[in-house]
């Protein structure tokens, strides 16, 4: 079964790069998404409505559109924009201004046609670099993947031994709950009578100080009371 996917996938990609490599005729600079928009075989309109032009002064040096669209393939338009088809590589677009300024930005040099400079074509270089850059991205992101699948699972398991201790502890606790229960209530018992024999002996202490209030008072009562009448008279103070 692998060996018929990767069959498959060596078919899909090599026909993906054969058809890559089909020029499709449309004027210099048109994208292959706006191929419909350049029919030779009608007038063409430019972009922005305002004007209708015919086809043979597309691209012919002059911006006629306001919107650069009748000059894809020249610098006549400073808003005019150029795309390189770059076969074997991946198409970009450039701004008009930089089509035959004697610096090649494209890969496959067709932004510099008019002679003055050569450009090599170096797009299948790039597109080998740029294929083999992506399949070592897309093994380290495989092999990231498979390491994190491979933590996952490892972290599941330590969750899971962990959750094992926790009820095991959960379990310990239930079972000596009882016993703590039992010391509670023999703690709050110790503190209760302790409570009853300090309050017991606060209040004998205080009977005793009544007690030596009660005595001093007497004595000095007695002593004053000189002639034993139990009465105290002015005489008697002085």
């Amino acid at each position: 079964m692998a060996n018929i996917a990767f069959l498959l996938a060596a078919f899909l990609v090599g026909g993906a790069l054969a058809t890559s490599k089909v020029l499709v005729d449309r004027p210099r600079g048109v994208p292959l998404s706006r191929k419909a928009l350049y029919d030779s075989s009608k007038e063409f309109k430019c972009f922005d409505g305002l004007l209708t032009i015919p086809f043979d002064q597309v691209n012919d040096d002059y911006c006629d559109c306001k919107d650069g669209s009748d000059e894809p393939g020249t610098s006549a338009c400073p808003n005019g924009r150029f795309t390189c088809v770059n076969l074997g590589h991946r198409p970009i677009e450039i701004p008009s201004g930089r089509v035959n300024d004697q610096l090649c930005d494209c890969c496959d040099g067709s932004d510099e046609y008019s002679g003055l400079v050569q450009c090599p074509n170096i797009c299948d270089e790039l597109g080998k670099q740029a294929r083999e850059e992506s399949e070592r991205r897309a093994a380290v992101t495989k092999e990231g993947f498979a390491k994190r699948q491979e933590m996952a699972k490892e972290g599941q398991k330590l969750r899971q031994e962990m959750q094992t201790k926790l009820e095991g502890l959960k379990k310990d606790r239930d079972a000596l709950q009882p016993q703590r229960d039992q010391l509670d209530t023999k703690k709050q018992e110790a503190e209760r009578l302790e409570k009853e024999a300090k309050d017991k002996h606060r209040e004998a202490h205080e009977a005793v100080k009544e007690e030596k209030r009660r005595l001093q008072a007497t004595e000095a009562f007695k002593a004053l009371d000189v002639n034993g009448d139990s009465k105290i008279t002015l005489e008697e103070i002085k």
